[in-house]
């Protein structure tokens, strides 16, 4: 059922105009967001910083699970939002999933389903269409879909979708070359932060200490997923040419995933354990990057990093690929540093580089953070969106 908007009122002001009147939470606007299972990821602090800044006078948040919560899934739930666990697990197609989230919509009275990463957004579009509701899809990759059969059911059902989230510009060009999608449906919406909340009080020097790492240490660090996009095993091996020329550099990995085995055996084969210290999923990623000289991410493939956005936030200079939407956050020499991916020398001497001139460190840092707060803020990310909710009710 589609909320209707009053005359004599604009469509972007006309549903929390009738909200602030109602006075009644069952005539919000109420919103589903759609994840298969929600572990420490981009897309999931993504949910995260827009549920803690979205408009709640307005807005009616339910987020659920096809799989079980997650980390982030339990977190959410700390901050008093409803999250539901559907507690599905096959890997195939499953259409009780389907009836599933048609009773949550009834039950709910969902008026937007927001579906989030490949099988949720399949799910949420179908359930969508059959309840007659508007659903919006967010695509946080460019690499999110390339299997054929994929990009054949994500063609199909783009249109079904009222509109779709690229999170950088460069996912919208993908996708809508890949999938042949019209452009006019989708919308690029940039990664926000939230940077009241995302914040340490350590000292670099207390960071350390936490950490085990000697003061006087150079330290390296990146934060993400073990798994080849990332790119983690050219920046090992270039680890080993800059602790031939500074064997006081040490190497911090934040994260997990399915290369984490042969990561690590990989460091031991190069000699290097006494350099390298993988410190797994953590939840004070602040603290940790106030411990970094220069965050580092080797990416071969990126939609809109997150944790790019959080480094940044905190003034680390960084050294980046030029991949996916990084450029669209990114200028070379002016708020960080370009080395083409996989280039394991090239990593090497630009870490080597930069850390011997602390002034060039200062000032990429010092662009990177306003950078951040000038345009990926979580106040205008979360804007852009309460607006787009706004409109496909309208």
């Amino acid at each position: 059922m589609l909320l209707r908007i009053h005359h004599g009122i604009k469509p972007e002001e006309a549903t929390c105009h009738r909200m602030k009147n109602a006075g009644d939470r069952h005539t919000m606007i109420n919103i589903l967001y759609l994840f298969v299972t929600l572990p420490i990821g981009g897309a999931e602090e993504h949910l995260l910083t827009l549920l803690r800044n979205l408009n709640l006078s307005c807005f009616n948040p339910t987020v659920c699970c096809i799989r079980d919560k997650g980390t982030i899934g339990r977190e959410i739930e700390k901050h008093d939002f409803t999250v539901i666990s559907l507690e599905r697990k096959s890997k195939l197609p499953d259409f009780r999933i389907l009836n599933d989230i048609r009773k949550i919509i009834r039950t709910k009275n969902i008026h937007i389903i927001h579906s989030h990463l490949y099988h949720a957004n399949m799910y949420g579009r179908i359930a969508a269409f059959f309840a007659n509701i508007p659903v919006i899809a967010t695509e946080h990759s460019v690499d999110a879909h390339t299997k054929l059969k994929r990009q054949l059911i994500n063609r199909f059902l783009a249109r079904k979708t009222s509109k779709i989230i690229a999170v950088s510009h460069m996912v919208k060009a993908r996708i809508t070359e890949r999938d042949q999608i019209d452009p006019a449906k989708i919308d690029v919406i940039y990664n926000g932060i939230d940077t009241n909340h995302f914040c340490s009080s350590l000292s670099k020097e207390k960071a350390r200490e936490k950490l085990g790492i000697p003061a006087e240490s150079l330290v390296i660090g990146t934060v993400g997923r073990l798994e080849k996009p990332k790119g983690h095993i050219h920046l090992i091996h270039a680890m080993q040419k800059v602790t031939e020329q500074n064997p006081n550099t040490k190497l911090i990995i934040v994260g997990t995933g399915s290369l984490e085995s042969p990561l690590k055996s990989e460091v031991a084969r190069q000699g290097i354990g006494h350099s390298v210290i993988f410190l797994g999923l953590r939840r004070d990623i602040p603290d940790i990057l106030r411990a970094f000289d220069i965050f580092v991410m080797p990416s071969l493939s990126e939609g809109f990093p997150m944790a790019l956005l959080e480094a940044m936030s905190l003034a680390l200079p960084v050294i980046v690929t030029p991949v996916g939407g990084i450029p669209e956050l990114v200028t070379d020499e002016i708020n960080g540093i370009f080395v083409p991916p996989a280039n394991e020398p090239a990593l090497a001497k630009k870490i080597l580089d930069l850390s011997a001139d602390r002034s060039r460190l200062t000032r990429l840092g010092n662009s990177g953070k306003a950078a951040i707060f000038e345009k990926f803020s979580a106040s205008a990310m979360v804007q852009a969106i309460e607006v787009l909710y706004k409109s496909v009710l309208s």
